[in-house]
């Protein structure tokens, strides 16, 4: 089984499935880096198989809480967030996600969250 993969809305889908129309906003190395990632997440079964994928996927605190980052070409990350409906959990206080049956990511977009 693979990672399904949604967007936040139709522009952000138009623009992360094409690797030209990510060339023309991220330029040559930042699309292929972003193409690369979606790739391997996609190729994923789960949300933790994804943690073992080049590129340091990691939980975002603040105001961030709930999404996840994963490196692109310094300092830009890759921002995602698991999307199943409900979201599973492996507590009845659904304080921690359960990543093994976690299957549906959806991409929020590139940004560089160290700026201010």
């Amino acid at each position: 089984m693979a990672m399904k993969i949604w967007f936040t809305n139709s522009r952000t889908k138009k623009l992360f499935s094409s690797k030209n129309n990510l060339a023309k906003k991220y330029g040559d190395e930042m699309a292929k880096k972003i193409w690369q990632r979606i790739a391997d997440l996609k190729a994923c079964a789960t949300f933790r198989v994804a943690y073992s994928i080049p590129g340091r996927l990691h939980p975002l605190t603040g105001s961030g809480d709930g999404k996840f980052a994963m490196d692109l070409v310094h300092p830009c990350r890759l921002i995602l967030e698991p999307s199943n409906e409900p979201l599973p959990h492996i507590d009845d206080k659904k304080t921690q996600l359960d990543y093994d049956q976690i299957d549906e990511i959806t991409i929020v977009g590139v940004i560089d969250y160290h700026r201010k």
